[in-house]
């Protein structure tokens, strides 16, 4: 986690995530109720139904330099 900013960042990289069990062992609880959390691979945690949340979906193109990001 990044604490030296106004609320805290935590990354979270749930490729290895095998079950919903296993979030609850990284600290999501925590870093969910302190601040901010930027996570890879969220689709590992569709069965909790966790709202509200912003999305970001990063794209990448042939071209250097030309890359798309969708917020939802």
């Amino acid at each position: 986690a990044y604490t030296d900013l106004p609320k805290p960042v935590w990354h979270f990289d749930l490729y290895r995530i095998e079950s919903p069990d296993e979030l609850w062992e990284l600290g999501l609880e925590e870093a969910f109720a302190s601040g901010i959390s930027l996570i890879e691979w969220p689709e590992k945690l569709e069965s909790l139904h966790l709202k509200p949340r912003l999305t970001l979906h990063f794209e990448t193109h042939t071209q250097p330099y030309h890359h798309a990001v969708k917020i939802s």
